[in-house]
């Protein structure tokens, strides 16, 4: 018999990526925790938390759920979900989790980047390991079936050895005048960049970068078998963009929030002795929705007892926020390699 047991869910922040961003009629949906936890048929949208009385009141009404809370103290003395997505400020992620998981939640959904801080990230990781409950970073590439496939073209050899990456993370500005690391765009959206790289290539072992315009980071990184990454993460457009270009020795990958591209080296139509590349076909994978969907389903697999691991880990979350601060710091330092 199929497990049919019901798991409630509650989402602690009801702003953007928690709820409200479900009302973007572009959007494929679900694109939020609520949106998620909603669409599948044996998660139960428990609760929402937010300390605006508006979007307790919204969050309310768009998921006809009753129990709405100002605070998680609130929360937990009513009740105690089985899973929490913490869609909150990041100053205030190591706390709410830290919360949550002596309260006794089982799976933690934490918003990236996991904390503001090294030290408070590490302590967390070891709380909530401390106490039997899994943390996910929510870095929801690791669950986009796209990326798994971009993984497999590469490890196929198709392509031949990957030689350089180059990696955007561009987009409005973040506010007026110099913009501190943990508002800046590097933290906000690079992070994704990052963990997509470790995903693809491993852990980096050095790093050297240059700060320029308010909060726009070049960032140079060294993976094993001479594989060398370039981030431009920053503001300063009229246009947001998410995109990764992999060079490999036979043909070149392009992948992103709205792209899924292969091209490979063939003989030029135009000049004779010369190869050029030509688009083909991307490598078909099992398409969904968004990657909300797939990381849910995994959430209860987990729960059912049929898988022991989750992409996305506390410690991954934490190896994207070290690499963060280690660019930061060479950028301060005028370039400076730092050994990761």
């Amino acid at each position: 018999m199929k497990n049919k047991q019901k798991y409630r869910a509650a989402v602690i922040g009801c702003g953007r990526i928690g709820s409200l961003l479900e009302n973007d009629s572009l959007r494929e949906k679900p694109c939020t925790h609520a949106g998620m936890y909603h669409a599948h048929p044996r998660v139960i949208l428990s609760a929402g938390c937010d300390i605006n009385p508006k979007r307790r009141q919204q969050f309310k009404k768009q998921w006809n759920v009753d129990a709405v809370f100002p605070n998680d103290t609130a929360l937990y003395a009513t009740m105690i979900p089985d899973i929490v997505s913490i869609a909150a400020w990041q100053d205030k992620h190591a706390a709410l989790a830290r919360r949550a998981a002596h309260a006794g939640v089982k799976v933690i959904i934490l918003e990236k980047p996991i904390t503001v801080s090294l030290k408070s990230a590490a302590s967390l990781i070891r709380y909530c390991k401390q106490k039997g409950v899994y943390l996910i970073v929510n870095h929801e590439r690791r669950f986009d079936t796209r990326y798994y496939a971009v993984r497999e073209l590469l490890t196929s050899g198709r392509l031949g050895v990957v030689q350089t990456i180059y990696a955007s993370v561009l987009g409005p500005p973040h506010g007026r005048g110099t913009v501190p690391i943990e508002k800046s765009t590097l933290m906000h959206d690079g992070t994704h960049c990052i963990d997509v790289l470790r995903m693809l290539f491993g852990q980096p072992y050095s790093v050297h970068a240059r700060h320029y315009r308010r909060d726009t980071y070049h960032a140079f990184l060294s993976f094993q078998h001479n594989v060398e990454a370039v981030i431009e993460a920053g503001g300063e457009r009229d246009y947001f963009l998410f995109e990764m270009r992999i060079e490999c020795r036979k043909g070149v990958i392009v992948v992103g929030n709205t792209t899924a591209e292969v091209y490979e080296s063939q003989p030029s139509r135009h000049y004779d002795g010369f190869y050029e590349l030509r688009k083909t076909m991307f490598p078909k994978y099992k398409r969904q929705p968004t990657s909300f969907v797939n990381e849910i389903r995994m959430v209860v697999d987990f729960l059912d007892g049929k898988r022991t691991k989750l992409p996305s880990t506390g410690n991954d979350g934490y190896a994207a926020l070290k690499i963060i601060y280690a660019i930061d710091t060479s950028a301060r330092s005028h370039g400076k390699l730092i050994r990761l």
